[in-house]
């Protein structure tokens, strides 16, 4: 976790200000599987994000937005 730290900060992804909205438990109960460790971690520290890190392009969206951006795309 501590290489992509580096990695969103160079990059300036914006650090999470509040406490999310939305809880791990909740969205594990409507995804009926567990999020990775690594990703609630990213979570806890890291707000959405959406730019190039070095040639590719990145969208890491918020958090409190992921079901209702799934569902728009009908996930």
């Amino acid at each position: 976790m501590k290489e992509l730290n580096q990695i969103l900060e160079k990059y300036k992804c914006p650090r999470r200000k509040d406490a999310t909205k939305t809880s791990f438990e909740e969205i594990e109960d409507i995804i009926r599987f567990r999020l990775p460790e690594d990703y609630k971690a990213y979570i806890l520290s890291f707000g959405g994000f959406a730019g190039a890190i070095g040639k590719e392009y990145l969208q890491l969206w918020d958090f409190d937005d992921l079901i209702e951006i799934n569902r728009g795309y009908e996930i």
